[in-house]
């Protein structure tokens, strides 16, 4: 008897924690969005994709379907639902990608949220599905990630988490100005500068906090992307005794640069590492601003990739003119221009090779990268070491030690870069990590 006794326990056990994980499910995506979504996909396989059709299935009235856009293979609208605001998009059959997707946003008190993401295949049976959870003051605090038809709760991902306890490195201070880091992995925790209480240097320039996980803040929650693990894992294995201060770029408030390089300046990191940039000038001027007024610090940028010549078709803040910016671009290792890479005879210095490079990334795995944004790491590593070896160097110093490195780049491309290209930056110049 007391094994029935023992099943039927364990079987009340599992329909409870069934129920509960059900409950989440419908708190995080309501079903009527799941039918919404699968009927959208059955009409669109009819050949039926018209506004009266989508305000239909999503039972609203017709005025409340704005933005309708019909392409030969896609069909994209917004739909305004008594709780959600919903943004559907269905790739028709015959389109390469064949698929309905639809994100829900929902009001907030002081913003709007992204909530959920469905996506139906062909068949119209759901193939993803995700939902972000949000924290008491209104930021993303974990996406859900939910499998099979119907969904259930399959993992949770933190997109804001604390900051594990540890206690500073010790060594160079390098600042990392990018979508922040996975702190979480050991290989960063360990490597983070910190104060004597133990609390980590860098900000969450976009969130206002000492948070700056990775988390690029111009994704969406649903589809977070994820850049600046990838690149300071790179930088810290080719400087191998440095310390990071990482920083959460402000995303579009470009007037909060000027703060983050203030920022900077007051601690003790003089390298600063920042593989991002823009297009219009306007944006950037305040970060240029801050650059000239902090000749103590030297930055090193990305070219971007964009594949052009950025004499002619400036990328900022890789186009300002500043003696303490060293501007960076991807080649291979034979020291061809990558095809994507950004080049300038007068604003890029120098050349390294940052095409399918081994780094680290967000998960903790291995992978390749490629660009000029992993060429920035790499240089940023050189200077680096070149500063521990030479405490008293100011950053001209550095930057002339560094570009003392150079050789001419191989033809095609010797006259694209001003100082040329190094071979490996990884084995020259002081106390080199490889060998």
């Amino acid at each position: 008897m007391s094994g029935v006794k023992g099943t039927a326990a364990g079987l009340i056990v599992g329909l409870a924690a069934f129920a509960a994980q059900a409950q989440e499910v419908d708190l995080l995506i309501p079903g009527s969005a799941i039918d919404s979504l699968k009927a959208v996909c059955v009409t669109a396989n009819e050949g039926a994709t018209s506004l009266d059709t989508l305000a239909r299935e999503f039972q609203v009235a017709p005025q409340n379907v704005s933005n309708l856009n019909v392409n030969p293979n896609l069909v994209t609208a917004d739909i305004l639902g008594d709780q959600h605001q919903f943004r559907v998009s269905v790739r028709l059959p015959g389109s390469p990608s064949q698929r309905t997707r639809l994100e829900a946003i929902t009001a907030g008190d002081q913003l709007i949220q992204l909530s959920f993401l469905l996506q139906a295949g062909p068949a119209c049976e759901l193939d993803l599905t995700r939902a972000v959870v949000f924290d008491e003051d209104g930021l993303p605090a974990d996406l859900v990630h939910l499998a099979g038809d119907p969904p259930s709760v399959e993992s949770r991902e933190p997109l804001n988490p604390g900051v594990p306890s540890g206690r500073d490195p010790g060594g160079i201070a390098v600042a990392h100005v990018d979508s922040g880091v996975n702190y979480l992995l050991p290989q960063i925790s360990s490597r983070l500068a910190r104060d004597t209480q133990g609390i980590i240097l860098g900000l969450d320039m976009f969130d206002d906090d000492q948070l700056p996980f990775d988390f690029d803040p111009e994704s969406s929650p649903l589809t977070p992307r994820r850049h600046g693990t990838g690149v300071a894992s790179l930088l810290l294995g080719e400087a191998p005794a440095a310390r990071l201060i990482p920083y959460r770029h402000p995303g579009r408030d470009y007037g909060a640069f000027e703060d983050l390089v203030e920022d900077i300046a007051e601690g003790p990191a003089r390298i600063v590492a920042m593989p991002l940039g823009g297009y219009r000038k306007s944006d950037w001027d305040r970060l240029g601003a801050a650059i000239i007024a902090h000749p103590e610090l030297l930055f090193v940028v990305s070219a971007g990739n964009d594949g052009r010549d950025i004499d002619s078709e400036p990328v900022y803040p890789a186009s300002f003119s500043a003696d303490n910016l060293l501007v960076v671009t991807s080649v291979d290792t034979f020291g061809v221009l990558a095809v994507e890479s950004n080049w300038g005879a007068v604003s890029v210095d120098i050349a390294v090779p940052a095409e399918q490079i081994e780094t680290t990334d967000y998960r903790g795995a291995l992978v390749r990268a490629s660009g000029a944004s992993y060429a920035v790491p790499r240089v940023a590593a050189l200077a680096a070491r070149i500063s521990a070896a030479n405490p008293t160097w100011s950053t001209s110093d550095i930057k002339d030690a560094i570009i003392s490195l150079a050789s001419p780049l191989p033809r095609p491309g010797t006259d694209r870069v001003r100082h040329g290209w190094i071979v490996n930056p990884a084995l020259v110049g002081p106390n080199p990590p490889l060998r």
